[in-house]
């Protein structure tokens, strides 16, 4: 029986299968069988490795305050993922413990040590089981919510299964309840789903993804030829940035889709970190083109984040409007959702003193904005060009202080600047009749007592 991943309808590229010879981490390294030296770059069929070397292993909440990201180049199933966090360092006995506290039963899974190329890899292997008998969606919620898995990765559980399911009830027309899964009713699916979800909570780590590559062509089910990519995918595959692979094979899997979606809280290209550690997850099938791998890269977030993207920048020239009138435009702007707006003083024709109106503002909101200029100015003319941006991390923190609660603004990660909330500043200072000067002193001295910074820096939230 050739294995699946997390579809209602059949095999799938990344299916798993044999490979009994292959030195397994749940092995006696003495006792493992020989398998041959690395193959040449030129071909990209996993090989067992004659020995595996030993990865320091990675604690319980070893990833917080860093980042994981995915790299999906060849796309992604779910014992891909579960492959690349073992290789990353992440101890196989976690998944092992998850699927025992759902299924009751230990499915003796594996990962095993080899090469893809020239890259060393992981393969995370499900004993087959003849003849699984389906599932409904309904009956599967049941175990894991029934199950001994701690809260956090029992809901993450659940939200990938729940994305699998409305996949299948859109395709089928059906309702939720009734669906009625094969491939993903299986036992080596559910060790999948609850596999990751389990390491991902042990991790503690944010993590992120690349876009994913999608295959064409069609792929045979149990219902028949489907096209790829397959329509469950497609549907798993909501808010995820996805580019052709020019190849035609499935890449990414159902089970691999819902698993990403459910992971990755934002996707760029290459994220802005400090990489520390990589592990790679080795699929089943052989790619013509490419190792068929997952890459899992821990790191530090650098300084700044990611690009947040690309904004419009919106200028109007002004030398006939009051400064009650750009007060009352600068106001609608930030109303209408107006990144920014900001004034620049300027000498016109004529040598009349004037300002430039500008405006940031999303790609979305740049027709309506422009037409907010028009409307409340006199300008003749609104110049406009795309710009792209790096930002710091923010987040608000409230702080018990003598004067009451008090709210912080944090900027950076690692902190690089913690700011006092203006407005509470003012508040306070005219509460206790004294100078803001005084009030702010205290209340940024008391900031950096409570939140250390790595570059200090001082100041009022403007």
């Amino acid at each position: 029986m050739t294995r699946d991943h997390g579809h209602a309808h059949g095999a799938h590229g990344h299916a798993h299968g044999g490979h009994a010879h292959a030195a397994s981490l749940s092995q006696d390294p003495e006792s493992a069988p020989r398998a041959s030296s690395p193959p040449a770059a030129a071909t990209y069929a996993f090989v067992p490795a004659l020995s595996a070397q030993d990865r320091v292993e990675l604690g319980q909440g070893a990833g917080r305050g860093k980042v994981l990201f995915l790299d999906c180049a060849s796309g992604i199933a779910g014992d891909m993922t579960i492959a690349a966090l073992v290789d990353l360092g992440l101890p196989l006995r976690v998944v092992r413990e998850a699927i025992v506290a759902v299924l009751g039963d230990d499915l003796a899974v594996e990962a095993r040590r080899g090469h893809v190329g020239s890259l060393g890899a992981t393969q995370f292997v499900v004993p087959e089981v003849a003849n699984p008998l389906p599932r409904t969606y309904a009956e599967i919620r049941g175990l894991i919510e029934n199950s001994a898995l701690e809260p956090e990765p029992k809901a993450l559980a659940q939200r990938i299964f729940l994305s699998l399911a409305e996949a299948e009830a859109e395709v089928h027309r059906m309702s939720l309840d009734d669906v009625e899964f094969h491939e993903v009713g299986s036992l080596d699916a559910i060790a999948d789903i609850v596999g990751v979800a389990a390491l991902i909570s042990y991790l503690g780590a944010k993590v992120c993804s690349s876009p994913v590559p999608l295959g064409r062509g069609w792929v045979q089910s149990a219902h028949g030829a489907l096209p790829l990519p397959a329509p469950a995918t497609l549907l798993c595959l909501k808010g995820v940035p996805t580019y052709p692979s020019g190849l035609s094979v499935e890449l990414v899997t159902p089970t691999g889709a819902a698993i990403l979606r459910n992971l990755a809280e934002e996707f760029y290209d290459w994220p802005r970190i400090q990489p520390e550690r990589v592990g790679h997850g080795a699929g089943q099938r052989t790619l013509s083109d490419r190792p068929n791998i997952v890459r899992a890269i821990l790191g530090q977030p650098s300084t700044l984040t990611q690009n947040s993207g690309e904004l419009m920048r919106l200028d109007a020239n002004l030398d006939d409007v009051t400064p009650e009138v750009l007060a009352h435009v600068q106001a609608r702007l930030l109303g209408d959702g107006a990144l920014d707006v900001w004034l620049s003083p300027i000498i016109m024709k004529k040598s009349r003193p004037g300002v430039i109106l500008s405006a940031l503002v999303s790609l979305e909101l740049e027709a309506t904005l422009t037409e907010r200029m028009f409307a409340e100015t006199t300008t003749l003319g609104v110049r406009k060009w795309r710009v792209s941006r790096s930002e710091l991390p923010r987040r608000i923190e409230e702080l018990a202080t003598r004067f009451g609660p008090v709210r912080y603004k944090i900027s950076g990660e690692p902190a690089l600047t913690v700011k006092v909330e203006i407005e509470d500043a003012i508040r306070i200072a005219e509460a206790e009749h004294e100078p803001l000067r005084k009030i702010l002193e205290e209340l940024t001295e008391l900031g950096h007592l409570h939140f250390p910074t790595s570059s200090r820096s001082s100041g009022s939230s403007q």
